[in-house]
């Protein structure tokens, strides 16, 4: 798995890290950062630095070394109730990456796909979800359809 890294000079690399969910060959997930996501996963090293908590180039690490996906899952539902929120999980995360992605950018559901390491479209599809409100989507409809066969619409009616 590649993660990006700050080498000596400052700069920041691409970097291949040992460990890789390999359930299909499509097991290898990449998403790209910007600064700002990129800053706080440095930050994040740099105080597991201080803790030494570190194993190898892995980001979420405890006393014991590389962080399980248990234990993150864990966190954040525990992180959602103290906050007074709805809780989720780190799988809600990645639904809610795949529906920013679509429905926000505009990504197209192949490249969702190969981000999200699914051997099948149909999986994703199984990830994306609404995320404009009932107004929104309505309009996107209606905008959808205005040039349907050279009709108007008109009496626009609420879904």
């Amino acid at each position: 798995m590649e993660t990006w890294l700050e080498n000596a000079t400052g700069e920041l690399r691409l970097v291949v890290v040992p460990y890789t969910k390999k359930k299909s060959p499509h097991g290898d997930r990449f998403l790209p950062l910007s600064p700002y996501e990129i800053n706080i996963f440095l930050k994040i090293k740099e105080i597991n630095e201080l803790i030494e908590f570190y194993d190898g180039d892995y980001v979420f690490c405890n006393s014991e070394g590389r962080t399980k996906i248990r234990e993150i899952d864990y966190c954040i539902r525990t992180l959602c109730q103290n906050a007074v929120i709805p809780e989720k999980s780190a799988h809600d995360i990645r639904r809610t990456v795949a529906s920013e992605m679509y429905n926000v950018g505009h990504v197209k559901i192949e490249v969702i796909c190969d981000y999200l390491g699914h051997a099948d479209v149909k999986t994703t599809w199984g990830y994306i979800l609404n995320t404009h409100d009932e107004e929104e989507t309505r309009d996107m409809i209606i905008n959808a359809l205005k040039g349907l066969n050279g009709l108007s619409i008109s009496n626009q009616s609420k879904i």
